[in-house]
């Protein structure tokens, strides 16, 4: 109880700081969880961009993991060991680094991010290192610093990396989540704390667009999928080494049951430069939804599973920003019926946001 009094005591002195330095109030939206609303892309989207991804002995794409598009390329993160890198034609080029114990290997790829005026490719690895490449492959560098194993993103021309560690405060054990940026030769430049919540238990976030741009600002969301009885539901932007709550989603009793528990998981939430994007599971079905604010016209639409593609595929897909710009979006389809192969690749489809 004094773990969430104290986080409630320092959200609100953020609030009172923000207004008192005059930077915009937070803005609220509601999410209506008892009406459904499907969404086609059409209505959201000014384009969608159908790319056939090339099958070589090398390019056999099962699970995706994230996908970075620059003007020249696109890598695909394949499972934890495989990083392939295409053409914008989707003609596959070569893999990038590999799997292994040596010193310029990953043994298991976390998350991975590009610095596309560069060419550069940083892969956060589970041994906790943060591994260097250039688009042709060739090892850079590498940093020891233990923030590997953590998620990452480059953005407005710096590394940043989101680092999660188990601390002792008095009698409690807390997890200290944090923002690390690193330099150039990928040492540790400044920090911002994100929160400290009781430690309970050890969870992977199966949703990973914690950092996004939406072509002026960065914004921050990382979320707690732990049973921890509170439900983090605020944007924040992340400007001048500091945290400013930006919007809140509003849910029913604050996505809380009557008995203290969680009704709902909130996965993330982002935003490009009009609409608002939020992913959440509902505890009791275990059935996720997709939300999406037009901060133009002020419509909501609420879904089960996904949004409508109307444009390619005709079926629900479940749309993911690029970390370095959250006014495009990606999902991947794989249609059996339109390939002689066995096996196809996906198909990738790279969305435009109307603005």
């Amino acid at each position: 109880m004094k773990s969430i009094l104290k986080l409630t005591f320092t959200f609100s002195v953020i609030l009172f700081l923000c207004s008192a330095n005059g930077e915009p109030e937070l803005t609220e939206i509601t999410v209506n969880r008892d009406k459904e609303s499907p969404l086609p892309l059409s209505k959201i989207t000014e384009k969608v961009e159908a790319i056939e991804l090339e099958v070589t002995d090398q390019s056999l794409i099962s699970r995706v993991n994230r996908v970075l598009c620059s003007d020249k390329y696109i890598i695909v993160v394949c499972g934890q060991k495989s990083i392939m890198l295409f053409d914008k034609s989707g003609k596959f080029i070569r893999q990038i680094g590999s799997a292994g114990p040596g010193p310029e290997e990953y043994t298991r790829i976390v998350d991975i991010t590009s610095d596309n005026k560069k060419g550069h490719v940083y892969v956060s690895a589970s041994d906790g290192k943060i591994l260097c490449y250039d688009f042709e492959g060739n090892f850079i560098r590498k940093s020891l610093s233990g923030f590997g194993g953590n998620y990452i993103n480059y953005v407005h021309d710096r590394l940043l990396v989101i680092v999660e560690k188990a601390i002792t405060e008095g009698r409690e054990r807390m997890s200290r989540s944090c923002v690390y940026m690193m330099d150039d030769n990928l040492s540790k430049t400044d920090s911002v704390e994100i929160r400290r919540i009781v430690l309970n238990g050890v969870w992977m976030h199966p949703y990973n667009d914690f950092i996004t741009d939406d072509g002026e600002n960065l914004y921050l969301y990382y979320s707690d999928i732990s049973t921890n009885p509170v439900v983090y539901d605020t944007l924040y932007q992340l400007k001048n080494k500091r945290l400013i709550p930006s919007l809140n989603l509003k849910f029913k009793n604050k996505g809380m049951k009557i008995n203290g528990d969680k009704d709902i998981y909130l996965m993330n939430i982002y935003k490009s430069s009009r609409y608002v994007f939020a992913v959440y599971k509902e505890d009791v079905n275990n059935q996720f939804y997709y939300f999406c604010h037009d901060m133009k016209d002020g419509e909501s639409h609420n879904m089960k599973d996904g949004y409508t593609d109307d444009i390619h595929t005709g079926e629900k897909v479940k749309i993911r920003p690029f970390d370095s710009d959250a006014n495009r979006f990606y999902y991947l389809h794989t249609n059996m019926g339109d390939s002689d192969m066995e096996e196809p690749n996906p198909t990738l489809y790279i969305g435009t946001l109307k603005k």
